[in-house]
């Protein structure tokens, strides 16, 4: 039977033009996010294999391709999901015209016409039609499946929009909540401003909270902190864990309050276990740390701040995202990589990209 157009559907797709489909139009796509030539060819292929699928059902592919772009580019993979025949068959039909091919044009058009596609023929002649909609009439996902494939059926459907909270963020589900003491409560036009006031003063130290002075530190750890004297109280109070131990730990402190600098002496105690005591060599290729930050922004920020620190060691410091990749040299030259938890998720899961994570000894994960 012949895929009727769902034009109601369609209204908030991102639609395309058959016309300007060619060859190399996917390609260009992965261009657009990915600068390493070998990355948008690889990319380009695996998507192009993903696209064609005759196995995979639409919202399979969905993921798929969300985890190829590395969960960034979601306005990309809409668009490839969304008009995944036309793209296919359009560039099928682009790849034989480019070759000449009048029999392999004829065998594509003849397909796609038995598959109810011949819209796209049309499409592709100017002439005025609607795109099929995808979830409902992909040719991919109708095509015979694999003859061992079970047919996908969701338990249920989850409407996100019956969850919504109907008094957005002024929503207060503690009700029994007090102010600390000194807060004022004011009532507003349309919300409450509750002003906290800052304690008087810190609790008095306890027997922990001795200041560690540097220079109790290694004085080849010295360089990682310029222009201090000494660490601070919450820096004092993890130094044993983070300096003097293996041990996991959890640091739990306000904003400013120096987390940056207890995670340079998690990083010093890594480096010391690969530095030669006697000449003072750092053997570079025996380990790796990873920093990972919570937001992409953040990530160009703590890879400078940590490669000023660590450059007086010899060790290199590099970012990687989804914007910025690096090569498997260049992976090899850096001793600390600073990344996204979305990308180091990627990285973790692909097994052939990811051999170098077998000598990470060190792990921080910043908030």
């Amino acid at each position: 039977t012949r895929n009727e157009p769902d034009t109601d559907a369609l209204k908030d797709e991102p639609q395309l033009v058959a016309r300007n489909i060619d060859a190399f139009w996917l390609q260009r796509q992965v261009g657009k996010h990915y600068t390493e030539p070998t990355v948008v060819q690889e990319k380009t292929r695996e998507a192009t294999r993903l696209l064609s699928s005759r196995k995979l059902a639409l919202g399979e592919v969905e993921n798929e391709l969300a985890e190829l772009f590395e969960y960034e580019h979601f306005e990309t993979v809409q668009l490839l999901v969304s008009n995944r025949d036309m793209i296919v068959w359009c560039m099928r039909i682009a790849r034989a015209e480019s070759e000449g091919d009048e029999e392999q044009m004829r065998i594509v058009k003849e397909e796609m016409r038995e598959l109810g596609l011949d819209w796209i023929i049309a499409a592709r002649n100017g002439e005025a039609v609607v795109q099929v909609k995808a979830e409902s009439a992909s040719a991919m996902s109708s095509a015979v499946p694999d003859a061992g494939a079970k047919e996908f059926v969701p338990k249920r459907e989850l409407d996100l929009s019956e969850l919504a909270f109907a008094q957005g963020g002024r929503l207060m589900t503690n009700e029994k909540w007090v102010p600390p003491k000194g807060a004022v409560k004011t009532v507003m036009s349309g919300y409450e401003e509750i002003r906290v006031p800052a304690p008087e003063k810190l609790p008095p130290p306890g027997k922990d909270d001795a200041l560690v002075e540097l220079s109790t530190l290694p004085s080849w750890t010295h360089a990682a902190f310029k222009n201090v004297t000494e660490l601070n109280r919450v820096q004092s109070r993890v130094y044993p864990a983070a300096f003097n131990s293996d041990e996991n730990m959890l640091v739990c402190a306000p904003t400013g309050a120096g987390k940056t600098n207890c995670a340079a002496l998690a990083m010093l105690r890594t480096i010391g276990q690969f530095r030669d005591a006697q000449s003072g060599q750092i053997d570079v290729d025996a380990f790796k740390m990873v920093y990972i930050a919570p937001m992409k922004a953040l990530v160009s920020e703590m890879a400078g701040a940590f490669a000023q620190r660590l450059q007086p060691l010899g060790l290199r410091v590099a970012e990687l995202t989804g914007d910025s990749q690096l090569t498997r040299q260049q992976i090899g030259e850096t001793q600390l990589i600073v990344t996204t938890p979305e990308k180091w998720d990627v990285v973790t899961r692909k097994g052939g990209v990811g051999s170098y994570t077998s000598l990470v000894r060190l792990v921080i994960i910043d908030e």
